[in-house]
């Protein structure tokens, strides 16, 4: 008897270390430079360099000035976010870009994770949303980026941490770029609520379509990516390319 729990004991412990090692060899490292690093609005951004698509920040975005220090509104009510924007652009305003974080939170771990959301106002204002000798990527360059990274592109951009239902071995080219998106979510332009955090990450571009504007989103459980034109109303995560 003490024989065969010895026998199970030793095959438990067996497949263990079997699972273990199968993560591990799945979960393949990210060949990720050395990192050079920005400063802007008080925030630093380390940036990585993707061969054919040139230099981006790894962090979305979070400042609360323009470039010329002027600052971005921070709307955190739902009439704030639609009902104010609306009014000044009816009123030809110069405020109409705004600022928030997901669901306002007060969380600084949320807010240095995920960044800020910006509606489309924000990224176009002549005032200039990016640091000197950057700027937001447009629509042309995250296609390029997609387009340079092949299959699985959505995969080899994403962040090892902060997606829900996070298998080890779903991610064997996770994050090869450095590019590290996060799931930070969105905020909805009809009434200003909040989804996907977790889930999703949306990034604007800085191209127009029309009364719309470009963007391209990830999803947890797709190694692609996802391009889209709508309301300039939306709150989405931002990232800036080098000049």
């Amino acid at each position: 008897m003490q024989q065969k729990q010895f026998f199970v004991l030793n095959l438990l412990v067996a497949v263990t270390l079997i699972s273990l090692y199968s993560c591990k060899k799945n979960e393949v490292p990210a060949p990720i430079p050395e990192p050079n690093t920005i400063t802007y609005d008080g925030f630093t951004y380390r940036t990585v360099t993707i061969p054919g698509a040139g230099t981006w920040t790894v962090e979305n975005a979070r400042n609360t000035h323009f470039s010329n220090g002027d600052p971005i509104r921070n709307a955190k009510t739902n009439e704030e976010w639609k009902d104010e924007t609306n009014k000044k652009i009816a009123a030809k305003t110069s405020d109409t870009g705004a600022w928030c974080y997901y669901k306002n939170t007060n969380s600084a771990d949320t807010q240095n994770i995920y960044g800020k959301l910006y509606n489309f106002y924000a990224v176009k204002d002549a005032r200039g949303l990016a640091p000197k000798g950057w700027h937001v990527a447009t629509d042309a360059e995250f296609i390029n980026l997609v387009n340079i990274l092949g299959d699985s592109a959505g995969q080899k951009l994403k962040s090892n941490l902060y997606w829900i239902i996070d298998v080890c071995m779903a991610k064997p080219s996770r994050n090869i770029t450095g590019f590290a998106a996060v799931p930070a979510g969105y905020r909805y332009d009809s009434d200003g609520d909040f989804h996907n955090l977790g889930t999703t990450a949306y990034f604007w571009s800085s191209t127009e379509d029309s009364d719309n504007a470009w963007w391209q989103y990830l999803d947890y459980n797709d190694a692609g990516t996802y391009r889209n034109s709508s309301s300039k109303l939306l709150g989405l995560s931002v990232r800036f390319v080098k000049d």
